[in-house]
């Protein structure tokens, strides 16, 4: 069974033109971490993280992207550590508490763009109250629940941020951005199913303008396309998860169990296979709170090398009142991870 901490042995047994293609993306590093546990721990240690001695050697590996700027520090016992901060939430309860909120009613408890509303079979679009920026909307979901969605539910409200993104662009706003912040723990201030859409101004927002940038360099450097280089590169170590569309566990996620999406367009097979990718991690790992963001190309005629590309990843338990970023993740620039991507490739 293929896990992270092993990461290093399958490039090795690569091809040498595999390895050469890998590497010349990631840096992997292993690292051992060692503690001594005093006697009285012994019993905690053992009913908490399996062994003693799985805690006194802890392996750590990290890997880099060279050329998008991230990297991931991967410790399986990460995610076996208690939070002493959680609660017992009700889901159900909680959607139902919130039926009767403004999004139940956009029409009338939402703003409107000035351009009006763009309206779908299940869903519509609002303004957003308080912006992120100058062009800032919402696809509001008639479904309040936001893990009810079947995949033409995702289809009519995808259909419905693609019409506002042609509504809201002009000349200078014309690289547009979608997100969808499912639940507290993902920075969702409301239940209601909804997504939020960004028109930028003038340059992309800065990660995706990251990936344009560093793909350009690499085009030139290595005559080849970061991001199919990227989707092979997974591929060679396992991490393909075999759906109609590009998709692969990230090896230098966010946070948690982060799958990349990799299409052309966003045409029915690229839906269905973001449709697999959110069911999956829902149903069989358990995903409650999640993020998703969707980099387009601009709505313009320019040069650009990114394909579309969503990514999803999970944001932990809706019990825990703790939140997954800390100080590494917010100044370090590198992401604590506790769950291992072959994990995510095995559920689907």
């Amino acid at each position: 069974m293929r896990n992270i901490h092993d990461l290093e042995s399958y490039v090795h047994d690569l091809s040498p033109d595999e390895q050469h293609r890998f590497r010349r993306i990631f840096d992997v590093t292993v690292d051992e971490g060692d503690l001594v546990i005093p006697e009285d721990m012994e019993g905690w240690v053992e009913d908490t993280f399996g062994s003693v001695e799985a805690v006194e050697s802890q392996d750590i590996i990290r890997v880099t992207n060279r050329l998008t700027d991230e990297a991931a520090l991967f410790n399986g016992l990460r995610s076996d550590r208690p939070v002493d901060a959680t609660t017992d939430v009700d889901l159900d309860a909680v959607v139902d508490d919130h039926r009767d909120g403004p999004f139940s009613t956009p029409e009338t408890g939402t703003p409107a763009d000035t351009f009006g509303r763009v309206r779908g079979d299940a869903a519509v679009s609002a303004s957003n109250v308080a912006k992120y920026d100058a062009r800032h909307g919402l696809v509001i979901a008639d479904e309040v629940d936001p893990l009810s969605f079947s995949e033409e539910d995702l289809r009519d409200r995808l259909d419905v941020a693609d019409r506002w993104f042609d509504e809201a662009s002009d000349e200078a706003h014309r690289y547009p951005f979608l997100m969808w912040n499912c639940l507290w723990k993902s920075g969702a201030s409301i239940v209601h199913g909804h997504l939020q859409l960004l028109v930028a101004k003038d340059k992309p927002y800065r990660r995706i303008d990251t990936y344009e940038r560093a793909s350009r360099a690499y085009a030139d450097t290595y005559d080849s396309s970061l991001v199919d280089d990227m989707v092979g590169a997974h591929a060679d170590v396992g991490l393909d998860l075999g759906l109609d569309v590009d998709a692969f566990a990230h090896l230098t996620p966010r946070k948690e169990k982060e799958v990349m999406i990799v299409g052309d367009t966003v045409d029915d097979a690229f839906v269905s296979t973001l449709h697999t990718v959110l069911t999956t991690l829902i149903d069989e790992l358990g995903m409650r709170s999640f993020n998703v963001g969707l980099y387009y190309p601009p709505r313009a005629d320019e040069e650009w090398e990114l394909p579309v590309i969503v990514r999803v990843v999970d944001r932990g338990s809706l019990d825990a009142k703790t939140t997954d970023m800390g100080g590494m993740e917010v100044y370090g620039g590198e992401n604590v991870v506790g769950t291992d991507p072959y994990e995510v490739v095995r559920a689907f």
